[in-house]
């Protein structure tokens, strides 16, 4: 955590950086579990968008077809998790119901 915190503050500039390190890894990696389970689906998918698009923009310049590739690939999937939400076969649809789209028919 050190590595990337001295990255953050030496060579980004990043305000608070240890903070910055830690929000980055806690959106990661419950965003990621969240993800797995199917639970909170779309607050997971946000937080990785997040996390991605600072990625690309900040850290990687924003060079969409060179080093930031595969950082806005993975917002992408993020933002169309977001957008589609939860399916079936997911902890949210099991625990809170049928979507609101279901309920109407």
């Amino acid at each position: 955590m050190a590595g990337f915190a001295g990255y953050l503050e030496k060579d980004l500039h990043f305000p608070l950086p240890f903070f910055m390190a830690y929000l980055r890894t806690g959106a990661e990696l419950f965003g990621g579990i969240m993800l797995v389970l199917g639970l909170f689906s779309r607050l997971g998918a946000f937080l990785i968008f997040i996390t991605m698009l600072v990625a690309g923009f900040i850290a990687d310049k924003g060079d969409f077809f060179g080093d930031a590739e595969m950082a806005f690939a993975y917002a992408a999937v993020m933002l169309t998790i977001f957008l589609a939400g939860p399916s079936k076969f997911s902890l949210d649809y099991y625990f809170f119901g049928k979507s609101s789209d279901a309920k109407k028919n």
